[in-house]
């Protein structure tokens, strides 16, 4: 998978998923913690798509990878309601991985002990208004959605957590 550089001082929904990033390494359950997707285009297909964040123009299109668990956030809104020095940012935190390879001494879908523990990560960063999707993790995106069924049968496994999160936006 493509080096997604750090932001050195992020801002609004990019800060929100760099220090989620940081909680969620914690996990132990993600080969790759990427930033905000956008929407990518290839026809009339739409995947996901990360800028490289090097200095480039670059950006990386995000494909599930069998040997490889990942996750990455999507902006799922508009940018949001003004609460004087705060905004409202709705975002999603959507998850795909190879249960087979995450944590080889289990052999039974453990499918919710992971949305149960990202969950609890997003609940303790200040995360509310916290639904769990297991059914269409990759709505919005036409390339996985077509294969939504081969992207989450067993062995594989996806699910997409909506939040809101209100960021300060200026000191009062």
């Amino acid at each position: 998978m493509a080096t997604i550089t750090a932001f050195t001082a992020p801002y609004l929904w990019d800060k929100i998923a760099q220090q989620l990033n940081t909680q969620l390494n914690t996990l132990g359950y993600f080969d790759d913690l990427y930033m905000v997707a956008h929407v990518g285009y290839d026809g009339d297909e739409t995947f996901p798509e990360i800028y490289k964040n090097d200095g480039s123009r670059e950006n990386f299109r995000l494909l599930p990878d069998s040997s490889r668990a990942m996750s990455f956030f999507i902006v799922t809104g508009d940018m949001p309601e003004n609460e004087e020095y705060h905004l409202t940012c709705p975002m999603a935190l959507c998850v795909w991985m190879n249960l087979e390879l995450v944590e080889t001494a289990k052999n039974y879908d453990y499918t919710s002990e992971i949305v149960r523990d990202c969950f609890n990560t997003l609940r303790a960063y200040g995360c509310y208004d916290m639904t769990v999707d297991i059914n269409t993790p990759f709505d919005g995106f036409t390339q996985l959605a077509k294969g939504v069924s081969a992207n989450i049968m067993r062995p594989y496994s996806g699910f997409k957590i909506s939040f809101s999160k209100s960021i300060e936006i200026c000191q009062p």
